[in-house]
């Protein structure tokens, strides 16, 4: 049972700190880790390719690769957790991939405006 909580309250600090520089690339570019590399410190969204926008998104900018890092961690040490009482399955690696996937892919249905199945404006 302390393997479990350790192991959440590691992937809940390591987002938080993601979620943080996130905040201050946004906010405060000035203040965050990098301020002067323009990768870094600058949300990116133009002139990205469709690898980079879809499934690399990660690579765009330090923004895009601190949310990779926050989502990544919370998923991953959910599956570190779901595989101390599955052994024998490699859940902390399938489970993270799978649903970092589909969170992107309902992220990327919803963001660009294609929600029409979900919500209906009438």
């Amino acid at each position: 049972m302390w393997y479990d909580v350790i192991v959440l309250c590691v992937a809940i600090i390591i987002s938080a700190i993601a979620n943080s520089e996130m905040d201050s690339i946004q906010f405060k570019p000035s203040q965050c880790w990098f301020p002067n590399s323009i990768w870094w410190s600058t949300l990116n969204y133009k002139d990205r390719s469709w690898l980079i926008k879809y499934p690399l998104s990660m690579l765009g900018d330090g923004w895009h690769l601190c949310k990779f890092i926050m989502l990544y961690s919370l998923f991953t040490g959910i599956g570190l957790v779901l595989q101390n009482h599955y052994p024998g399955v490699y859940i902390w690696i399938w489970f993270p991939l799978g649903v970092y996937c589909l969170n992107g892919l309902v992220f990327n249905l919803s963001y660009d405006n294609n929600t029409d199945f979900i919500i209906k404006d009438k």
